[in-house]
């Protein structure tokens, strides 16, 4: 086995993380193993060589590096002791982000050794990183195509990122590979971007009846819809967001160089005013980028004269404040949140069409016993159809997907 510790570059410093892989037979499968609350220690590094000698390329990364923080030692079993203290108080100064981009900086370190396999990546949390794990499978869905949250924490939260929420990308089809099927459909396809799709452009085309309405406003029969692509958790390449991010970083480039290079720890540059105008700058902008994108919904309904009375918006995620850009808007549909549910406010009816997680205990229709392990949790989805008439009366239907064969449901509960 090959083992060694280096210090990786990261957008906020450098992370010191131990990596331990077989010396032959590679390249082999990553695994990215984030660490618990305690930090790296011994123990850590063990579970890391037990992995490795199965034939994984391991990667465990310090993620308390931003503090300057490598080991605690010892932690007494008093909650109320100062050790434990520290640790929480190490434990809430990181969050999703942050462990995103440093996945980011560790996967494109990998990809640079030859005995490292970064098409097949694993990610393994424990405690509280079991969020880290679930959130990398989503958002580097590409590579990461096996996750592990080991009794994990803060796995439902009300944050947009909840782990509980975007679990339901991992797995999905690619845009691209959907869009073949939908190309064959003879009615037209109207569509935005969500926050999973950032890596499709905007003028790419899937074929003459698929249009991307993001700010663009297309009329079928007397119903007209447009729209936004991204939403907070990943805006992806919309324009508005490239171009206020791109103008935050050419202004404090100093402090991301200097977060970047290591020429001083990270912890120190974040005390500096100029890290205090550059977090600042960067809040503001992401107030910014939502509101101008739900002011070009309004830009866009009346650039083509359109009857708000008769449009239908579409986001990915809910839009707030939507009448004051378009009030007396007829409908809008957004998902994000996998819970479907309607309601009507200011007469506009708002529908979040993206009930898809219905995980169901299942058993193979051969099966004459319930025993455990012969259970299958299958995911029995939903669809959604809306219909609007002559006189603009919606009707809303929720409908489960209808399958080759029944479902056969257990007697009672397994035990």
């Amino acid at each position: 086995m090959i083992e060694q510790q280096i210090e990786i570059p990261t957008k906020d410093g450098h992370t010191t993380t131990f990596i331990t892989h077989p010396e032959r037979g590679g390249p082999h499968p990553v695994i990215l193993f984030y660490m618990d609350a305690p930090a790296i220690r011994e123990e850590l590094r063990d579970m890391a060589r037990r992995l490795g000698t199965s034939g994984y390329y391991v990667m465990l990364p310090n993620l308390y590096y931003r503090s300057g923080v490598m080991e605690l030692g010892p932690l007494p079993a008093d909650p109320e002791a100062p050790e434990r203290k520290r640790m929480f108080q190490l434990m809430a100064s990181i969050n999703i982000p942050m462990i995103m981009e440093d996945t980011r900086a560790l996967l494109s370190y990998a990809a640079g050794q030859s005995a490292a396999r970064i098409d097949r990546v694993g990610a393994v949390g424990y405690c509280m990183s079991g969020r880290y794990a679930i959130n990398a499978a989503t958002q580097f869905a590409d590579q990461v195509k096996a996750a592990a949250s080991i009794y994990g924490t803060h796995l439902v939260t009300d944050q947009p990122d909840s782990p509980h929420l975007v679990a339901g990308d991992i797995g999905s089809e690619s845009a691209a590979d959907i869009f073949k099927i939908l190309m064959t459909f003879e009615c037209p396809v109207l569509y935005v971007y969500g926050n999973w799709d950032h890596k499709l452009g905007y003028k790419k085309s899937f074929g003459a009846n698929c249009h991307l309405i993001h700010w663009n406003a297309i009329t079928v029969e007397n119903i007209s819809f447009t729209g936004f692509s991204g939403c907070p958790t990943h805006w992806g390449k919309n324009p508005v967001a490239r171009k206020l991010y791109r103008q935050v970083e050419t202004e404090n480039k100093s402090v991301l160089e200097a977060l970047r290079g290591g020429i001083k720890p990270a912890s120190r540059v974040r005390r500096t005013k100029a890290y205090e105008k550059y977090t600042s700058q960067l809040r503001s902008a992401r107030n910014e980028i939502l509101k101008l994108n739900r002011e070009g919904i309004g830009k866009a309904i009346k650039s083509a004269e359109i009857d708000p009375s008769r449009c239908v918006i579409v986001t990915h995620q809910r839009l707030t404040r939507l009448s004051e850009e378009a009030p007396g808007t007829l409908l809008h549909l957004f998902g994000h949140i996998h819970a479907f549910s309607e309601h009507t406010f200011k007469t506009t009816k708002y529908v979040n069409v993206a009930a898809l997680d219905r995980p169901t205990f299942v058993r193979p229709p051969i099966s004459e016993n319930w025993e455990n392990e012969k259970y299958r949790t299958q995911n029995t989805g939903n669809y959604t159809i809306i219909e609007i008439n002559s006189s603009q009366a919606i009707k809303v239907r929720c409908v489960t997907l209808e399958r080759d064969r029944p479902i056969e449901f257990p007697r009672r509960a397994p035990t």
